[in-house]
């Protein structure tokens, strides 16, 4: 039920232009969370600006939890985004 207040939104990120909206709608998302927010994404590499929008939700007490796939169809990105889950993890993040 969406009666206790949770939202859903889903983007495309087909484009340059779309992926730079997907982003800004997801750090507005991040800053308003009080409780939780969960980010899926079959090609996650969260800019610096999202992830430290996701270090401060979590800092506020919010949970934070990203779903992404085990094997990315595409290799590189796969590369690019575990690459960043470390930090990520260390401040709280769940992958």
């Amino acid at each position: 039920s969406f009666d206790d207040g949770v939202r859903v939104q889903t983007l495309d990120t087909i484009g340059l232009r779309r992926r730079l909206q997907m982003n800004r709608a997801w750090r507005h998302a991040i800053g308003g969370a009080r409780r939780s927010i969960t980010i899926a994404s079959a090609y996650f590499i969260p800019d610096l600006r999202l992830r430290r929008a996701m270090r401060g939700a979590v800092r506020r007490g919010v949970r934070v939890d990203v779903v992404v796939p085990q094997v990315s169809d595409v290799p590189v990105v796969g590369l690019a985004s575990r690459h960043l889950y470390r930090t990520l993890l260390r401040s709280g993040v769940r992958i």
